[in-house]
This record gives C-alpha cells, sequence and structure tokens, in this order.
C-alpha cells in the first residue's frame, strides 16, 4: 500500500475514539468486475488483491487448471503460458504468485510489464511459492528442499535469500512485505505452534511469544501494523498487532479473522457467530461495520466476502447473484 496524504494522515490521528465513534458509517456503489467466464466443473474464483488505483489480480480455476490474471480497465488480462495462482499485485502493477509445474511441483513468479520471469531459489530447493511483493519489486514467499521443511524465501535485487527460523530446523514462511523492506510472515516456534513474526533489522521478532494458539498472519502496512487470524480452543479471532501489543478484533462471544489492511489501519475480514455463516465486515475506528448492510438496496447481489482495502477506501470482495452465481464486486464509499 501506499502512504496516505499528509491531509488524510492528520484528519485520522484527529479522530478520537468518541469522535470516530459519532461518525455514520459510508455508504457504498458497488461495480460488478464482470463475467470471469466459466471452466467447467472447476470453475473457481480466489487469490484476489487490489492495488490503489484498482487493479485487480486473481486466479480462475484451481490447480492445474489455474488461470492467474489481472482485472484493468474494465478488462482482463490473462497471464498466458502456465497454469499457477497470483497472490498479490504491487502499486507498480507487478504480480507475485506461484506456477504449477504438477500437482506437487511449483514455482514462485514475477509478472511485470506483459512479461512473467521464474524466480531464483537457492541451490537444492524443487519448490517455491510467491506471496507477497512491495512497492520496489522486492517479493517474498517460501520455498523448500526434499525432505525438509520450508522456509521463508525475500527475493530482492535479482537475489534470493533465506529467512532466518524462530528456530533451528523450524518451518517458515513470508507472506507480505512492506516498502521499509519489513516481512511478515510464520514461523514454527519451540512450541511447535506456529508464530505470527516479522523480519526487520537483520533478525526475526516473534510478535505473540507467551499467547498460544497457531496464528495465521495476512498483511501488513507501512505504518507497521499487521492482522491476521489465530486459532485457539477450536475458535477462531482476528488480530491486529502494532507497536508490541496484540489487540483482539473479534466481537464479544464471536469468531473472527482479519484478511487486509490499509495504511489508514482500516481492517477487512469477516465476523461469525459460533453456528452460522459469517458476513464481511469493516473494522474502522473501533467500530465493527457489517459491509451487507451498507449496499444499496438494488445491488441485487448479497455480499459474501471482504478481501482486500485500499487507501482510498476501496474493498474488494465477493458476492453471490441473484442466480447464484459469485462474481467478484469493488466497493467505493459514497464520502
Amino acid at each position: 500500500m501506499l502512504m496516505p496524504s499528509i491531509r488524510s494522515l492528520l484528519v485520522l490521528l484527529a479522530l478520537t475514539p468518541a469522535a470516530a465513534a459519532s461518525q455514520p458509517p459510508p455508504r457504498y456503489t458497488v461495480e460488478r468486475l464482470g463475467d470471469f467466464g466459466d471452466l467447467g466443473d472447476v470453475s473457481i474464483l480466489g487469490n484476489l488483491s487490489m492495488n490503489d488505483s484498482g487493479w485487480v489480480a486473481g486466479t480462475q480455476g484451481r490447480m492445474m487448471h489455474a488461470r492467474p490474471f489481472l482485472h484493468v480497465g474494465g478488462e482482463f488480462r490473462y497471464l498466458e503460458g502456465f497454469a499457477g495462482e497470483t497472490s498479490r499485485v504491487s502499486e507498480a502493477g507487478a504480480v507475485v504468485g506461484t506456477g504449477r509445474e504438477s500437482l506437487s511441483g511449483s514455482f514462485a513468479y514475477l509478472w511485470q510489464e506483459g512479461r512473467t520471469t521464474r524466480l531464483p531459489v537457492p541451490q537444492g530447493f524443487f519448490t517455491s511459492t510467491g506471496f507477497g511483493i512491495n512497492g520496489r519489486g522486492d517479493a517474498v514467499g517460501s520455498g523448500a528442499r526434499p525432505g525438509a521443511p520450508p522456509v521463508a524465501l525475500l527475493w530482492s535485487g535479482g537475489t534470493v535469500r533465506i529467512l532466518a527460523p524462530l528456530v533451528t530446523g523450524g518451518l517458515a514462511s513470508a507472506v507480505a512485505i512492506n516498502n521499509a523492506g519489513w516481512v511478515l510472515g510464520t514461523a514454527q516456534g519451540s512450541d511447535g505452534e506456529l508464530h505470527a513474526v516479522l523480519w526487520r533489522n537483520g533478525r526475526v521478532e516473534d510478535l505473540a511469544p507467551s499467547t498460544g494458539g497457531t496464528y495465521m498472519p495476512s498483511d501488513l502496512n507501512e505504518r507497521g501494523q499487521v492482522v491476521g487470524s489465530m486459532m485457539g480452543d477450536l475458535l477462531v479471532s482476528a488480530f491486529l498487532w502494532e507497536n508490541g501489543r496484540m489487540k483482539d478484533l473479534t466481537p464479544p462471544g464471536m469468531m473472527a479473522s482479519a484478511a487486509a489492511l490499509n495504511d489508514s489501519g482500516q481492517v477487512v475480514g469477516e465476523v461469525s457467530p459460533m453456528e452460522g455463516r459469517g458476513r464481511p465486515v469493516l473494522w474502522d475506528g473501533g467500530r465493527v461495520i457489517y459491509l451487507d448492510e451498507l449496499l444499496p438496496a438494488d445491488a441485487g447481489l448479497r455480499l459474501t466476502n471482504a478481501l482486500d482495502i485500499n487507501n482510498h477506501g476501496w474493498i474488494l470482495g465477493l458476492a453471490t447473484l441473484a442466480d447464484g452465481k459469485e462474481e467478484a464486486v469493488l466497493l467505493k464509499p459514497e464520502r
């Protein structure tokens, strides 16, 4: 994500929790991104991400039938030549993802200006995946040697580097990187659980060393805030980490997961009861806003997922249409 303007940052800092709570939630216009075509019985839409220009990267299909694409200016551009998935689109319009050679073999790739480049791996590695990219073109992901656990990888300046795990021999994976070079990921701790970690200033930092549970971090912004989900005692909760503190975003008596955040600290994800269907939400200024309540009455669809949010407050999600078909949608605040 790009840094917000000075004016928007000052406005954000000026809002006290009481002032923020007094503001009515925004109303949204809904932009349907169009028909993604059909791949027969394996047609699936997934791995959607968005940049501040409104470019959407995604995947149609699954496994060896997966087709990565970009949606730009109302048109689809398929990343032809290989089966695979997208993971993230950068502010510069570059895409990082994972190509498929077989059901078990994969490689991390970078797509930029119409050209797909297979990212290098350390000697002896047989598989790699690409998960995150920043505005400078640095990418992160994971890779593995035969018979060894996955490790976190950083691609920068045409080279690849293995990021240190929390414990020797423990598995690790990197999922996001910001323009300061901070890398977010997961790493196995001495307790055997997956911990949320940051690689910065040449070392790995455990974001919740003593809380227990399995952490699944999902996004990192330019302010160094981290969001994700934590599984513990058969429950899933959404978290926000900032300046060494872990905050639970989950409403009382509910379960939740956080998918993405922007540089203003707005978070999108899902909240669900202990039993029942989840609902897409926006966490904004201490409020939990149910997005399906803010759509126009004549939208003709049901919002099912909130997957990404950019610095304009645009929200990328999935919706079910009246005929039961699934489609990607873009929600734009009216104010």
